[in-house]
Parts: structure tokens; sequence; C-alpha cells
């Protein structure tokens, strides 16, 4: 049984900053989308020490935090992928003593048909979003292994997966529970 003290960390300190990192992946696809042809990306990043370099130095963390963040959120749900098939299936009920679920807040695990049903494209596109967070993860960052193909598993999935698995954790932990979603850590101006 976990402790209401657990149960108010995971839902105002961890899920926050997963989804903060799933959103920075987000913004880091759409930059590298938005990118103008001989673009170097050089950058320049101010907070409280200005640092200039190659804009891909903080995308590519962006991106790689967002993937792993994104299917933790995903596993935090219920959800996982079927390895030989590539689509979507149900976690294994059997956890570790150790693993979060949303069930730790007496709410059912996500289906994965309840997982496409969200998205407003086809399930099929939802569905293939979803698992390219997962693979990624699991070849391209976990694991060094051949490179995925970019049609099957490229920006515009990972862009859909972004706002899925945020739209996700929203409708089926916070809204159940009467809590408001967390506030997005993030506001974007264009600079021309």
């Amino acid at each position: 049984m976990r402790s209401n003290e657990d149960k108010n960390n995971v839902l105002q300190q961890v899920i926050p900053h997963r989804m903060a990192a799933l959103e920075a992946m987000g913004h880091a696809v759409q930059m590298r989308v938005d990118r103008r042809k001989g673009d170097d990306g050089s950058s320049t990043v101010i907070l409280r020490t200005e640092i200039r370099g190659n804009a891909n130095a903080v995308l590519n963390a962006w991106l790689e935090a967002g993937i792993m963040h994104g299917r933790a959120l995903l596993e935090f749900l219920g959800l996982t992928y079927d390895r030989k098939t590539e689509l979507l299936k149900a976690r294994d009920p059997k956890k570790k003593d150790t693993d979060w679920r949303i069930s730790d807040f007496e709410l059912p695990l996500v289906s994965p048909n309840d997982a496409k049903a969200i998205y407003q494209g086809t399930p099929e596109e939802a569905e293939r979003s979803l698992v390219s967070v997962m693979i990624f993860a699991d070849r391209s960052i976990a694991h060094m292994t051949d490179m995925l193909d970019a049609e099957k598993f490229g920006s515009h999935h990972l862009r859909i997966a972004s706002d899925g698995i945020r739209a996700l954790v929203v409708r089926f932990l916070y809204e159940p529970l009467g809590l408001p979603a967390p506030e997005s850590q993030f506001s974007r101006a264009k600079i021309e």
C-alpha cells in the first residue's frame, strides 16, 4: 500500500517532471522540423549563464529525456508493446513492488484501445506514435541497435506521442482524481 505522502509526491513532482521532459521532446522535434535550409544549428541559450554552441547538443538531450520519460509514463499507465508485431499491448499486471502504476491510485490500467481512442487521428497512427516512443527508448537510447526506419518512426510520430501521452495522463489520472493537470513548463516565442 502506498502512503498518501508518496502518492502526492508522484502526482505533484514526479509525473509533472516527466511530462515536462515529454513536452521538451515535442518542442525539440518541432524546432528540428522548423529549421530553415542551410541552418547550421548554431544557438544561444540564456538561463543565468549564456551558452553558445550547436542546438543539437540541447535538442538531442530533450529528445532522449522525453522519449525515456514518455516510455515510463506509458508503462505507468499500463501499456507496453509486443516486440514481434510492434503493436500496443497491456503491460503484464504482475509488477515489482517498486513499480508505480496508475492502479496505485485505485484507477484502472489504460487499455491499448483506450490509448488509441483518445487521439483524433486514426487508431493506427496513434498506436504507431505511442509504440515509437517505446521502440526509440529500447533501440536508440537504452541500446545501440540498427537504425530505425525514419518513415515508420519519424518526427511526426514523436510529436503526436508527446501530445498524446500527456492527454492520456491527464484523462486517465488527473481528471478521475479531480486534480488539475500539471501546467506547461514552456512558452515559445518565434524569433526571427
